[in-house]
């Protein structure tokens, strides 16, 4: 379904996000695990930088509040069991899944939880920097924020890290290309990048934020309060999720109505392959709604991660 929204008197066509239920299948296309509406189905997912910019999402304001509260009159506990659910469905492996790359959860105030990557290790960062101006210098390792869309995460997870490839609709600051994030003490920007997603149709509401360290010596000058970081220099340490309800809900956030994993990025190799199984190729990025041309600078960019 496509959403027509005008923006300075010119229309942009938006994709709407649909329940969708997925068979998850292994490379041999036998059916896994469960059919659900938060599974992942290999080959049918067909995010790219560009989709995620014209995926359809709503304001919270007055008038949207009270559309919701319609659509849910029945109000339930905030639980994260849908987001645990998304990432065990998820699998990096036949035998890992998204939830095992995560450390156990950590509460944070305001709803937030903090899962710590598994994979780093604070002792593995460079105490040189390798690259750039600062060549040989001691490294100036730092904590930064990076907001991020839901449809980005399976990717990220699998690649182990974020990307800085310069394809469109990434959000790419005067032909900068880069990793853009924010310090610890802007770190409330780095959150508004993310879009609040309701998973599970409940009235329930998630949205994300990589935890960082980067390399201060081997960065970008980005003009404006943004850090803009290389991806060798950049290092997970952990995901922040914060889970809410419509009540809780800042005036001017986003919020995505549905999840729907047809929009999702595909990792970059095919999950639960079987041994003996050929390399399968990825399936093509859908082409952007027609008639528009992304403006990296327009309002309408994201992070791109």
């Amino acid at each position: 379904m496509i959403a027509i929204h005008s923006n300075d008197k010119v229309d942009y066509e938006f994709v709407v996000p649909e329940k969708r239920r997925r068979q998850q299948k292994n490379a041999l296309g036998v059916n896994v695990g469960e059919n659900d509406f938060l599974s992942f189905r290999d080959g049918d997912a067909h995010g790219s930088y560009l989709l995620v910019n014209f995926i359809d999402f709503c304001i919270i304001g007055n008038k949207m509040l009270h559309t919701l509260e319609n659509r849910w009159p029945t109000k339930i506990q905030p639980s994260r069991d849908a987001f645990h659910k998304f990432l065990s469905l998820r699998y990096v492996s036949s035998a890992r899944t998204l939830k095992m790359l995560l450390g156990e959860p950590e509460e944070c105030p305001n709803g937030w939880v903090r899962y710590a990557w598994r994979a780093y290790d604070e002792k593995s960062l460079d105490k040189i920097t390798k690259m750039g101006m600062w060549k040989g210098s001691n490294s100036d390792n730092q904590e930064a924020w990076h907001g991020t869309k839901f449809e980005c995460l399976y990717k990220t997870m699998v690649d182990g890290n974020l990307c800085e490839v310069d394809e469109p609709g990434r959000r790419i600051k005067d032909g900068i290309p880069g990793i853009y994030m924010m310090s610890t003490k802007r770190r409330e920007k780095a959150e508004w990048y993310s879009r609040y997603v309701c998973l599970n149709d409940d009235e329930i509401w998630v949205r994300l934020v990589w935890e960082l360290v980067t390399d201060r010596h081997d960065s970008v000058k980005s003009g404006n309060d943004q850090w803009i970081g290389r991806a060798r220099s950049t290092k997970l340490v952990a995901l922040r999720a914060q889970t809410i309800p419509t009540s809780e809900l800042e005036s001017s956030a986003e919020v995505q109505l549905a999840w729907d994993a047809g929009l999702e990025f595909q990792p970059i190799h095919a999950p639960m392959l079987q041994k003996g199984a050929g390399k399968g190729k990825a399936p093509v990025p859908p082409s952007p709604p027609t008639g528009v041309t992304v403006d990296h600078d327009m309002g309408l960019s994201g992070t791109g991660s």
